[in-house]
């Protein structure tokens, strides 16, 4: 596998109209050091990076690749359907529940969908609609019982 031990970095700088090239490294006692170095030397370490950046890429998908089993191949290469049974039941669980939502009064039915499917807090939506926190805890309560009975009809 491919293992990145060079550890440096390279930068340019503009000054008084010339580009100054720069590598900067840590040496083996550990300080950082940087070398002002030629354009072409500095274009070698550019494609040496982007060697690095190829092989590393390389190693990644063959990691991937040979983690692979051939259960999790069939788990991708298969797509698992849904029997008509789980349909028919899923849709009308969803017409249900619709239904369900739909026989609740206006202020409760928007305080539910507030609260639960855009994740608003409590205090927000009292914000929101000019009334105290406690009112707005109450309605969502008295929603989700009356949602209830009307679900389990």
């Amino acid at each position: 596998m491919f293992d990145n031990t060079n550890n440096y970095t390279l930068r340019k700088k503009l000054v008084a109209g010339f580009t100054h090239y720069y590598v900067s490294f840590e040496d083996s006692a550990g300080q950082q050091q940087e070398a002002e170095v030629p354009r072409t030397v500095y274009l070698e370490f550019l494609r040496f990076v982007k060697q690095e950046r190829t092989l590393r890429r390389r190693d990644e998908r063959y990691i991937e690749q040979s983690a692979l089993t051939q259960e999790t191949l069939h788990k991708r290469a298969v797509s698992v359907t849904e029997s008509v049974e789980d349909a028919v039941c899923s849709s009308l669980r969803d017409e249900r529940l619709r239904q369900a939502l739909g026989e609740l009064p206006d202020i409760q039915r928007r305080r539910l969908y507030l609260r639960y499917a855009l994740g608003y807090t409590i205090s927000r939506i009292s914000v929101m609609e000019g009334c105290s926190t406690r009112t707005v805890e109450y309605s969502l309560s008295i929603a989700k019982v009356n949602f209830l009975k009307k679900f389990q009809k």
